[in-house]
């Protein structure tokens, strides 16, 4: 699995996410089948892998497009976030254009002598719609909208939601980015010492 896939903390970052820098240039993850069948998976939008080439492309056929249309809504709420502290008003229409073209159905799930109700959306690209939508609006429940940064290595553009006790993350991974800044800064100051 690629390690970029949950490093957000929440779907509908993991999914902005999908924008990476690799080797140098910004990359569109899903436009590579295999990893955007592998998102899906990592981010518990399949259940089970599809079970040939035909089979994936029939389903990414199904579910990119909005996939991409919820990509730039959520690069879009990032972006409100880090500005304005809150969604505009924009991303709130945008959001609620989503929501009225979905089609929802609800069941129940039995629990210890009760019940929780279940929505979702009935075709795979409701379903994975309503899934982003929802965890939008967990996010923001859940959390100040300066928990949602940007990575703070200079050449990462990854974000996540800080979830540390402290409030004080400030690498979408320590193994990606923070190890290597902390070895540039290292080799800066070494350099630094011996006059270089």
């Amino acid at each position: 699995m690629h390690r970029t896939m949950t490093l957000g903390g929440a779907l509908w970052i993991n999914l902005a996410n999908t924008v990476m820098m690799r080797d140098g240039k910004r990359t569109d993850g899903l436009e590579d089948p295999r990893f955007a069948v592998e998102w899906l998976m990592s981010n518990g939008l399949l259940t089970e892998a599809p079970e040939d080439k035909h089979a994936a492309g029939r389903m990414l056929a199904a579910v990119l497009p909005a996939l991409m249309r919820l990509r730039d809504l959520c690069a879009g709420a990032i972006s409100d976030l880090k500005r304005n502290g809150r969604l505009s008003d924009r991303t709130c229409a945008d959001i609620a254009e989503v929501l009225r073209g979905l089609e929802i159905e609800a069941r129940m799930e039995r629990r210890d002598g009760g019940f929780r109700l279940i929505h979702e959306g009935r075709s795979p690209a409701d379903r994975t719609s309503h899934a982003v939508i929802q965890s939008i609006a967990d996010t923001l429940a859940s959390h100040s909208p300066d928990r949602i940064r940007k990575c703070e290595h200079p050449s990462c553009i990854l974000h996540f939601v800080d979830t540390s006790k402290s409030g004080r993350r400030r690498w979408c991974s320590m193994e990606l980015c923070g190890n290597r800044q902390k070895a540039a800064e290292y080799y800066a100051r070494q350099k630094k010492k011996s006059g270089g």
